[in-house]
């Protein structure tokens, strides 16, 4: 508007640059964000929301969503089966899990899969899609009916466990671990066996390296004797 030529005498064009200035000034203050007003969300018929919304107590957020598979994604379980004893598999590579032993139930997000930490499983067999490689993410949500620690539990507690990777949460630490093995190796490493030329010990027994008193107390140090054979 400013570019255009002006048909009107200057006195005229003067009075048309004053209001467009004034207009452009005003939509500056209408513009501006309202900080300062409380919205009561006690009562449910005074206000509408999406269906991405939820208020709880009178307090909103946005729901908790189910991940959506990708063409990264090998496999994606959301256990909102109702019962029956097969996990359907949310991406084109139907990696359909059977469930053995417990039971679909009521979860955070819709339904979840109840398992007792020690007999019951969900089986999904092998497949190309499930070779994940070197690099990889896996994911989960769970939620224990105790604590767990490295005194509560006998056992570790698998999450994923497909023979090259494992996730799961070990009983000796209290903690999740993560494996990863390299499916393609083709030499060995070595991870035991401190005897004479890298053997193991010939009986298998564990010997006293170090004592420590602390009050009523005895603690050991065990360790693997060295020198006394060659397996």
């Amino acid at each position: 508007m400013y570019l255009r030529k002006p048909i009107f005498r200057y006195g005229s064009a003067l009075v048309l640059l004053v209001f467009v200035s004034s207009l452009a000034f005003q939509s500056f203050i209408i513009a501006a964000p309202d900080l300062n007003d409380d919205w009561d969300l006690s009562v449910p018929a005074e206000y509408t929301y999406d269906a991405g919304i939820e208020v709880v107590s009178g307090v909103a957020r946005l729901k908790a969503q189910n991940y959506a598979s990708d063409a990264d994604t090998a496999a994606l379980y959301h256990f909102d089966e109702s019962g029956g004893i097969t996990a359907s598999d949310s991406t084109p590579n139907n990696n359909t899990a059977t469930l053995s032993g417990g039971s679909f139930s009521i979860g955070n997000l819709n339904n979840g899969v109840s398992l007792n930490g020690t007999t019951d499983e969900l089986i999904a067999p092998n497949s190309a899609s499930l070779q994940l490689g070197q690099q990889q993410t896996i994911e989960a949500w769970t939620k224990f009916s105790n604590a767990f620690n490295q005194a509560s539990h006998d056992k570790r507690n698998a999450v994923v466990d497909k023979g090259d990777y494992q996730l799961y949460f070990d009983n000796e630490t209290g903690k999740l671990t993560y494996e990863l093995a390299n499916a393609n190796a083709t030499s060995w490493s070595q991870v035991a066996g401190d005897d004479i030329n890298g053997s193991w010990d010939r009986d298998g027994n564990l010997t006293v390296e170090s004592t420590s008193i602390i009050g009523t107390t005895v603690y050991f140090g065990l360790g693997n004797r060295t020198g006394d054979a060659e397996v």
